[in-house]
């Protein structure tokens, strides 16, 4: 049970036990009634502590998510450009080689035809 859950359960529990307490207890009407009041403001001044702090939580954890998620995709980002970079030196290194082998084997043809024709 998360800690946020077990604190609403003992205020709701605290506050009905208020209630019921009152209710048993030996007032007049007008005394009970304002009783009543009070134990309702109490309630409501907790419950609206409860949904302030878990709000600012979620605020805090929210923003810290986004935080996250825009460092990572920049980070892929960063990754993806060295990536695209050391791709076009591939190509490029690879296009070299090929012009070499191109050129190397025009010369070995060229060589062997001399040889043939002697």
């Amino acid at each position: 049970m998360k800690k946020n859950e077990l604190f609403l359960g003992a205020i709701i529990g605290g506050a009905v036990t208020a209630v019921a307490a009152l209710l048993l207890a030996p007032k007049s009407g007008d005394k009970l009634r304002e009783d009543l009041g009070n134990q309702a403001d109490d309630f409501k001044d907790k419950v609206q502590a409860i949904s302030d702090k878990t709000l600012e939580s979620l605020k805090k954890q929210t923003n810290d998510l986004s935080n996250r998620v825009k460092k990572t995709t920049q980070d892929i980002e960063e990754e993806k450009d060295e990536l695209d970079n050391l791709s076009d030196d591939i190509i490029i290194e690879g296009n070299d080689v090929q012009k070499m082998v191109t050129e190397d084997a025009v010369e070995v043809e060229e060589t062997t035809h001399l040889f043939e024709n002697n």
